[in-house]
């Protein structure tokens, strides 16, 4: 409850299981997850090894018809495929194959949207960064979500440990 003298709102939350078809992400931590029309993007992070991760995952939250437009419009497959693809009534995910250069591994980054771009900034090459002592990463990655293609604004690599 918002108790405020001049609002007073009653929110109740409800966690269920989210059925989707489609592999999954592999078990992570530390990654980002950012919302684009309607899908969700998954980067990064580590896995279970405690390995940082470089791969791409989105989830159609919608449950798509193949008269609107669907994440497999973002990697440009053909009308036929999306027919096919797209009549499934199911959210679904989907590692996407990026084209051009890729960010290298990461966990403990952040992320934001603009517009249809996601971008990806920082964080750490491994799960053994301190994060205090250890060189962490400086660069920004953008993602253009409509043409599947990374693009890369560099800033750098931080050679130096933070003090």
């Amino acid at each position: 409850m918002i108790d405020n003298p001049s609002h007073r709102v009653a929110v109740t939350l409800e966690q269920q299981v989210v059925e989707a078809a489609g592999t999954p992400p592999s078990p992570r931590h530390n990654h980002t997850g950012d919302i684009i029309d309607n899908r969700l993007y998954i980067f990064g992070g580590g896995d279970e090894n405690q390995e940082a991760l470089n791969d791409l995952h989105v989830l159609d939250l919608r449950a798509s018809r193949a008269s609107h437009c669907t994440w497999l419009d973002v990697c440009g497959t053909t009308s036929h495929q999306r027919d096919r693809l797209g009549n499934q009534a199911t959210m679904r995910w989907e590692q996407v194959t990026v084209h051009g250069e890729v960010p290298p591994a990461r966990l403990y980054h952040c992320s934001a949207v603009v517009g249809r771009h996601l971008y990806i900034f920082g964080g750490a090459p491994d799960s053994k960064t301190t994060l205090v002592s250890d060189p962490v990463l400086n660069d920004m990655w953008r993602l253009d979500t409509r043409a599947s293609l990374l693009l890369l604004s560099r800033r750098g690599m931080l050679s130096e440990t933070l003090t």
